[in-house]
């Protein structure tokens, strides 16, 4: 799998959540966002909804 660079801007209120559960957790932001969208990834595999194929 292949690295790709991202951006994401966050509202200033989901920007202080994000704050704070990473604070609570010891993590970082960025951490906090990737492991959601990872979250989400997997989600969506499990419904396929996109007939994704998955990577093994």
């Amino acid at each position: 799998m292949e690295k790709i660079r991202m951006t994401v801007r966050l509202v200033p209120k989901l920007n202080k959540y994000v704050q704070n559960i990473a604070k609570e957790c010891g993590k970082s932001k960025n951490s906090i966002i990737v492991d959601a969208c990872w979250d989400f990834v997997e989600k969506i595999k499990k419904e396929n909804k996109f007939n994704i194929e998955r990577e093994e």
